[in-house]
């Protein structure tokens, strides 16, 4: 079993927040490591790679099911993504949480289950049509990725407004005011980054 450098055995948790097609996938590849310093500090001196420390619900229902998108077998893939979670989080000091978690409830009841010193949210911008359309552009270049109906999407936007922003007739328009109204609104981390 490996020794870890500078471990703290409740580690640093971040939570992506957005709609399915928002671009949390590409963010953890190409800009996470960047915003976050002190979780490079910690792989590196680990000597981990990035995937190491990510769970992402769609990878696990792969795992369970054979396809990324088949939603059949949800309470066993939750229950895997919590464990998983935390013994990444135990055994590597640090874990990014891939999924949509716009649901107040779900992410909240989530989030009781895992032991951590730091809680992050990444929150990525929500434009449903952007969104539908890069699903669709990833689903017919073949890439590996949960196919998500469009009208999921929108659901996922209504839950956006109402969970949270908390208005469930704002436009979307995306601005400072709106991002320290969902800060005000996630106090269950520590720390709020708006992903750019």
């Amino acid at each position: 079993m490996k020794t870890f450098k500078n471990f703290n055995k409740k580690g640093i948790l971040i939570m992506m927040v957005g709609l399915s097609g928002s671009g949390k996938g590409y963010y953890i590849k190409n800009r996470l490591l960047e915003d976050f310093p002190d979780v490079v500090k910690i792989i590196k001196e680990n000597n981990l790679l990035p995937e190491d420390v990510i769970v992402c619900p769609d990878d696990i229902r792969r795992e369970v099911t054979g396809d990324i998108s088949n939603q059949f077998s949800e309470v066993e893939v939750w229950t895997i993504a919590r464990k998983r979670t935390s013994d990444v989080l135990k055994n590597n000091g640090v874990c990014i949480f891939d999924a949509v978690n716009i649901s107040n409830k779900s992410r909240k009841s989530f989030l009781k289950t895992i032991n951590c010193r730091k809680k992050y949210a990444v929150i990525f911008k929500p434009d449903p049509e952007l969104s539908k359309e890069r699903i669709k552009r990833d689903i017919e270049s073949g890439v590996d990725r949960s196919n998500v109906p469009e009208f999921v999407i929108d659901k996922q936007f209504d839950k956006f407004k109402t969970n949270l922003v908390k208005d469930g007739k704002w436009s979307g328009e995306w601005n400072a005011k709106i991002k320290e109204k969902i800060k005000e609104n996630l106090k269950e981390f520590d720390e709020i980054k708006f992903a750019s």
